[in-house]
């Protein structure tokens, strides 16, 4: 299952170690990066980027809840 279901592609990158966590994504054809970094995790990343994803590109934002 993808991570971001939309109709154009994004290359990126995640990581996570001793509690930090980083996220960036790039969209070569729109010329779109976003970059994400916390230390902590209250809100899954991958939600959080797809929420981000979803406002760009003008689409419904579902609203984690927080852990």
């Amino acid at each position: 299952m993808p991570l971001i279901e939309i109709t154009t592609i994004f290359y990126g990158h995640g990581e996570d170690t001793l509690g930090s966590h980083a996220f960036l994504i790039y969209n070569k054809e729109a010329d779109i990066s976003i970059a994400y970094n916390n230390n902590g995790e209250r809100i899954k990343k991958e939600d959080f980027i797809k929420n981000v994803v979803n406002v760009v590109y003008d689409r419904e934002v579902k609203l984690p809840e927080i852990m």
